[in-house]
């Protein structure tokens, strides 16, 4: 048995911060929308409709990115995704997470339910150690899937 087995490895927690770059990127993008939909020629009821599409899209995004606050890998290769209303979710890692040194993108399926969850680390989002520690695992997550 490796010294990188599960039975080994010490459980892993993240707290994650609001990721300020994107979520000002997305607001702006979403106001700029707003306001070319408000310059174009389009009839009102279509601009209207089109942005409360545009607007509610932008709160979704906003807050979604930071719906989880802390993510907890555990020995037996469980996940536990805390929401910022204190309830969690036990989950496991699906097979297409990606690591990238701008971001980190970890989908998850909910283990009772099947429910999938997708939670996007941007490097402001997490001290440098804390990520370092995630793509190791999520690279032996990886090897022990092949």
């Amino acid at each position: 048995m490796s010294i990188s087995s599960k039975k080994y490895a010490t459980p892993l927690t993240i707290e994650l911060a609001q990721p300020v770059y994107p979520a000002v990127a997305a607001f702006v993008v979403h106001v700029l929308a707003g306001i070319a939909l408000l310059l174009s020629s389009l009839p009102a009821s279509l601009i209207c409709a089109t942005l409360a599409i545009v607007f509610a899209s932008a709160y979704l995004v906003v807050f979604r990115l930071r719906y989880f606050h802390r993510i907890s890998w555990r020995g037996d290769g469980s996940w536990l995704l805390w929401a910022r209303n204190g309830q969690y979710v036990i989950a496991r890692l699906a097979a297409e997470s990606l690591a990238t040194p701008c971001i980190t993108l970890l989908n998850f399926d909910s283990v009772p339910s099947g429910k999938r969850f997708s939670i996007a680390i941007f490097p402001t989002a997490v001290n440098a150690d804390a990520l370092r520690r995630l793509r190791v695992r999520l690279r032996l997550e990886s090897g022990n899937r092949q």
